[in-house]
């Protein structure tokens, strides 16, 4: 397959080229007041022609025929700027053009909240944007722990041994997010403690998260909230990207990024690999703190045409991974053992999609498909569970304007899903799962970017087993003069659960499974106040965020960890109580003249089930609260050298409950996190960084129950609320070339 892909990727990407004596260039300078401006986009409008500026803020688009071109700046803070250029044989151009910068990031354009292309500030649904600056302030190959410094987002780890984890948003499980990929939901259940570990940080372009339900435009795993990890086009994708890091753990990483033109388009092949293989027991008992893995994503994304007025994209990715974790005479070849415990989760993955892009003057359509194949051979001491899941998605979409003020999407969608599984010992739940999900959905919007807006929307899928199910949303939002921006958002969501593939501690462990009564559809209602105040004093910018949010279940379905008799259990059922998810979140960015910024937020949440006595209980692995910071400097000497320190702060959270003699504390402590790096740049191509990970040394002690004898009844591996890992040091390198 490896060789397949390697192949098919070369041929896609061979570039050809026009006679050099017979055309025209354009090279220059992108600027502010401060000096140049890092990785803006440069592009010729109406082509697929561009390139992204270096670390000096320089460019270069060579090798064009001879004509008039419109030569279109942006990049995210600036306002975008537009020159018309004209080129004969044999020239070449050399522009330095000023940017005007902007207050903050509202011209950035997001389409995750409401599925059509919106301003930051326009939209009526608040979007949060992680950009790659700041993925590269924590240099890391896994994309969870990159994002758990935006605020409200916990990077949750479900297993202390195969080192699976997920994202809680508002403190509500990873399975409640649904987790995109240039707007697919592809990633499927199998794949949701997974899907993260193959994303390669090398070809993101933003990440782009809306909390709250979502289910009108993205159906289930929506219902808490969408991620949507929105890839490099690779019209403006730099030639080449290369970053390499290692470890005093051993960790190695190289992620590469390839933008070879390609006939009228241009391609993108991507590779992310990372090995390790020691064993590492700083805690002593008896168990890896780190898993063994080794794991290769490789990607291909193809553009064809301009973006005005029509386009087509398409990519094929695949993912490979062989991960281990347990004792230390444990290794690959004793997997299944009764004697020797270890776990060992093999993982091939197969994703393609493609899109095309109509517009016109009224309107645009747009028509994705999808799909995704997952397979999974896995082993958690002598327990097996293999499962193969096939995941089909297409989506038609029309985007019409009905006037100034008004605009009309309307949709239509199918998702077929197929799961398998085998379980070793328990063959009531062996067998496959299909479901063939046909969804419309219709949103209109008033205001389209003015002072006031409002937008409305209703979506109903079709369940076999669970008929109809309706999802509507409704949002508001009001500008003022005084850079005021108030939003309301209120709406429904809905989750059907697969049960084995989601909830993690079910298979890992020797908890017996409890399953009470038909599982029926999670439902939630939200309500969700933003208030965001702009201030820009002339020489400093800040950007103030207040969220209050409230979300009600009923069915809601999760893991209740009981212990009698001396044996431990896990029980689901739909609760009967109402389940409560509510909080109130805060941050403060601020932007200075000189090249400093920082950004500090918190969220106090309160995630609970009301029992029928009125009683209140907290739910496991939801902390009362969430601070996170991130600070960037960068100095004026000579290699330009800069700081980052990044960080979260994680309040109480309780846990799950065990008996004597394994007693553990009912709530974890507070506990802070904190990463620096130290970067230098020789010249514009190449950029050395130091990180210092965890630098105060806190880790968790006590992750694994009973370490000493993993087949009893008593061993458990989900007591995980901190890092288990202490302070260590990173290097690395990374190479572009424009």
């Amino acid at each position: 397959m490896l060789k397949i892909l390697t192949l098919l990727s070369v041929c896609l990407t061979t570039p050809f080229f026009l006679d050099p004596n017979d055309t025209a260039s354009i090279k220059g300078r992108i600027i502010d007041s401060n000096g140049p401006i890092v990785q803006a986009n440069v592009a010729l409008k109406g082509t697929t022609r561009g390139d992204t500026t270096d670390d000096m803020g320089s460019f270069a688009i060579n090798e064009l025929r001879p004509g008039t071109y419109t030569l279109v700046v942006s990049v995210i803070g600036y306002k975008r700027l537009e020159r018309e250029v004209r080129l004969v044989i044999g020239q070449v151009i050399e522009l330095e053009l000023r940017l005007e910068k902007m207050t903050f990031d509202l011209d950035q354009v997001v389409v995750t909240g409401t599925m059509t292309e919106t301003s930051v500030a326009s939209s009526p649904v608040k979007v949060e944007v992680v950009s790659p600056k700041m993925l590269r302030m924590n240099p890391t190959g896994n994309i969870t722990e990159a994002l758990q410094t935006v605020n409200g987002i916990y990077n949750q780890v479900d297993c202390a041994v195969c080192g699976t984890n997920n994202l809680r948003i508002n403190g509500m499980e990873g399975s409640y997010t649904a987790i995109l990929i240039d707007g697919n939901p592809i990633m499927g259940s199998l794949a949701s403690v997974y899907g993260f570990n193959g994303i390669n940080p090398a070809l993101i372009d933003q990440v782009e998260i809306v909390r709250g339900p979502s289910s009108t435009l993205y159906g289930s795993e929506a219902m808490g909230g969408v991620i949507n990890i929105r890839t490099t086009n690779p019209r403006f994708a730099p030639k080449y990207i290369v970053d390499f890091s290692a470890n005093d753990l051993s960790e190695m990483s190289v992620d590469f990024a390839l933008a070879p033109a390609v006939g009228k388009g241009r391609s993108l092949l991507s590779g992310s690999m990372y090995h390790f293989d020691r064993f590492i027991d700083r805690n002593n008992d008896g168990f890896s703190d780190l898993t063994r893995n080794s794991r290769i994503s490789l990607f291909n994304k193809w553009s064809y045409g301009s973006l005005d007025p029509k386009g087509f994209d398409a990519y094929i990715k695949y993912y490979g991974e062989n991960r281990m974790g347990g004792t230390t005479a444990f290794d690959r070849s004793l997997r299944g053992s009764d004697e020797i415990y270890g776990e060992s989760i093999y993982t091939h993955r197969l994703e393609a999609a493609a899109m095309a892009t109509l517009r016109s003057a009224a309107s645009i359509t747009r028509v994705q498909v999808s799909g995704s194949f997952h397979d999974q051979d896995s082993y958690y001491g002598d327990y097996g569970y293999k499962a193969t899941q096939s995941n089909m998605f297409a989506n038609i979409t029309n985007d019409r304007r009905l006037g100034s003020d008004v605009s009309l999407l309307t949709g239509a969608s199918v998702r077929y899903e197929n799961l398998e599984q085998t379980f070793s010992d328990n063959l009531d739940f062996n067998g496959a799962d299909r479901r063939f999900i046909p969804g419309v959905f219709v949103q209109s919007e008033y205001g389209n970017g003015k002072a006031f807006g409002v937008l409305g929307g209703l979506r109903v899928d079709s369940y076999e087993s669970h008929g109809l199910i309706y999802s509507p949303r409704l949002s508001l939002r009001a500008q003022s003069a005084t850079g005021t921006t108030l939003r309301v958002n209120t709406g429904t969501g809905f989750r059907v659960v697969n049960l084995f593939t989601e909830e993690h501690e079910v298979i890992t462990g020797v908890r017996e499974i409890v399953i009470e009564g038909e599982i029926k559809p999670e439902r939630s209602r939200n309500i969700s106040v933003n208030v965001n105040q702009l201030l820009n004093n002339g020489h400093s910018a800040t950007t103030i965020d207040l969220d209050v949010y409230l979300t009600r279940f009923t069915n809601q379905i999760f893991p209740e960890y009981v212990s009698e008799l001396g044996q431990n259990f896990i029980i689901y059922r739909n609760s009967d109580s109402k389940s409560t998810s509510r909080g109130i979140s805060m941050s403060i960015t601020q932007n200075f003249d000189f090249p400093l910024t920082f950004s500090v937020g918190g969220t106090i949440q309160d995630v609970f089930v009301t029992e029928d006595n009125g009683s209140k209980r907290n739910l496991e692995f939801s902390s009362d609260f969430l601070g996170v910071f991130t600070s960037s400097y960068t100095f004026s000497s000579r290699f330009r050298p800069s700081i980052d320190w990044t960080g979260r702060v994680v309040g109480p959270m309780k846990l799950p409950e065990y008996e004597a003699p394994f007693e553990r504390d009912l709530y974890s402590p507070w506990f802070t996190e904190q990463n620096v790096q130290f970067t230098v740049r020789p010249n514009n191509q190449i950029e050395l960084y130091l990180s210092v990970k965890n630098f105060l040394n806190y880790t968790q002690k006590d992750a694994i129950i009973d370490p000493g004898n993993p087949f009893g009844d008593r061993f458990d591996t989900s007591y995980v609320y901190g890092p288990l890992l202490g302070r260590r040091f990173m290097a690395g390198v990374r190479v572009r070339a424009l």
